[in-house]
């Protein structure tokens, strides 16, 4: 994150837009927040939410870099 100028976030893009790309995030009253906290494999169970970032094999299998744990899905 670059800055914070009333509702709206600068931050410095990795991803999609290509790296080092600048972007502007409009924060609105539905903007949702949340909190990343230390977590360990014990907390995923079956329909949590998880997104994985790793690389990934020939095979399909990715190697787990970061798991992030988003909660229960909505079915």
């Amino acid at each position: 994150m670059d800055k914070v100028e009333g509702r709206t976030i600068t931050v410095t893009s990795q991803g999609a837009q290509g790296p080092g790309t600048t972007v502007k995030v409009l924060v609105t009253d539905s903007t949702q927040f949340q909190k990343s906290v230390a977590s360990s494999l014990d907390e995923i169970k079956p329909g949590v939410r998880v997104t994985v970032v790793g690389p990934t094999a020939a095979d399909g299998t990715i190697t787990a870099e970061s798991i992030s744990i988003a909660g229960q899905s909505r079915q």
